[in-house]
């Protein structure tokens, strides 16, 4: 289930590129952004499931509160980030949206390493 949530983490961050990338002039498609944020959230949302189907199974965590912070916030910030744009969802819109976006594919990483799983050269 490791692999998974590596794979979850890859995809938000790619979602959080395009946000990026639609944020580029000169047309915001709004039906696609709005497509792409519900899809990055999903996918934190999957993230934070697989994340604890693995505690649960009896994955050993050594610092469990520091954990449980990661798991509960990390699906509250790309709707944080929508909520600061939800009326107008332009090009700056997207750009904080997507910055928000970048912040949970980094939380999802932060849980893998808390559960003492190194993720690539993001160990520090």
């Amino acid at each position: 289930m490791i692999p998974v949530l590596m794979n979850i983490a890859y995809l938000v961050a790619a979602l959080a590129a395009a946000l990026l990338l639609l944020a580029i002039p000169p047309s915001v498609p709004r039906k696609l952004s709005l497509a792409v944020i519900a899809l990055a959230e999903a996918a934190v949302i999957a993230g934070a499931g697989t994340d604890i189907a693995i505690v649960a199974s009896g994955q050993p965590v050594p610092d469990l509160a520091t954990h449980i912070s990661y798991l509960v916030s990390a699906p509250l910030i790309i709707p944080a980030g929508f909520a600061l744009t939800y009326r107008k969802l332009d090009r700056w819109g997207l750009v904080i949206t997507g910055i928000a976006t970048v912040i949970s594919a980094f939380m999802v990483i932060r849980q893998l390493q808390t559960m003492g799983i190194p993720f690539g050269y993001l160990n520090l």
